[in-house]
């Protein structure tokens, strides 16, 4: 028969004002989309689409809002929370992770950043995506680089990057004009997030961060572990993209090495004297050539 279409829970909202310091950057986000979703404007002819695209497992749905990862429990079910069974409605929030470079995060003074100039120079290159050479003010809501989700039934994936990136200095007609005045900081944490992005991945249950992969902001304080050393065996059989490119780097290192050694000894024993032979050595020593495989 036809779907009664009966809400299971109420829908949840994409900016809520969990503390005081949240309200300055949904206020901003806010103020801008009821600008561009304005149905009693007739200068804006194009319909608005979304650029977030939640994903579903059997007990919740995963979607992305300006400040991080939601997840939202669709029915009733037993969740085991801090070591404890917990019921959990459907409707109910399970867990938010937070990004470093949305929206909600440039735009909320003294949260994540405590540089003032960052804020200032999303705002300013805002109002360079949003003046009449450029037009792309839709990149607030229809940017499907950050929209986008994917999780393995064990973690979330999504790329952690610039909101609201530098506009480009050099004309290109395809994206519509270019600012040849612009200041962009060629240091700090924005420099950091202009020059690359990050993958995350976080536990589908908890929300916590796994790995991530990509940004790498240099610290005094902190340096990457060490990948553990693998035998040939285990080399051989291990398909991890983290560790495979340490194994060949290091098997190259040793073929180098071998390679320079070779080269040093062919080299003396071609040049050595007459009276080689004399001192009792043997008169065609062997040339070294050095192989390697993995």
């Amino acid at each position: 028969g036809a779907p009664f279409l009966v809400p299971a829970f109420k829908p949840s909202e994409m900016l809520v004002d969990r503390r005081d310091k949240d309200k300055e950057g949904n206020d901003w986000i806010r103020e801008d989309l009821s600008r561009q979703f304005d149905r009693d404007n007739k200068a804006i002819k194009s319909l608005p689409l979304p650029g977030f695209f939640p994903v579903t497992t059997p007990d919740m749905v995963i979607y992305r809002s300006y400040d991080g990862i939601h997840a939202v429990a669709t029915r009733d079910h037993t969740a085991v929370i801090r070591g404890e069974p917990k019921l959990v409605r459907a409707g109910d929030p399970k867990w938010v992770s937070k990004t470093d470079f949305g929206f909600h995060a440039l735009m909320t003074l003294n949260d994540r950043f405590q540089d003032p100039q960052v804020k200032a120079s999303a705002e300013q290159w805002w109002t360079t995506y949003k003046s009449p050479s450029f037009l792309a003010q839709s990149l607030l809501y229809e940017n499907p680089t950050l929209g986008s989700l994917s999780h393995d039934g064990q973690n979330v994936y999504f790329l952690d990057d610039l909101a609201v990136p530098p506009p480009p200095q050099t004309n290109d007609p395809n994206f519509g004009g270019f600012n040849p005045g612009l200041q962009v900081k060629q240091s700090g944490d924005l420099a950091d997030a202009a020059r690359e992005g990050e993958l995350v991945a976080v536990n589908i249950n908890t929300g916590l961060k796994v790995w991530s992969l990509g940004r790498i902001i240099p610290s005094q304080y902190s340096r990457p572990p060490a990948l553990p050393r693998m035998t040939e065996e285990e080399a051989d059989k291990s398909t991890s993209a983290f560790q495979l490119p340490a194994v060949v780097a290091s098997a190259t290192a040793s073929a180098v090495k071998l390679a320079q050694f070779a080269e040093r000894r062919n080299s003396f024993i071609g040049s050595r004297p007459r009276w080689w032979g004399r001192l009792g050595f043997r008169p065609n020593c062997p040339v070294v050539t050095a192989k390697t495989s993995w």
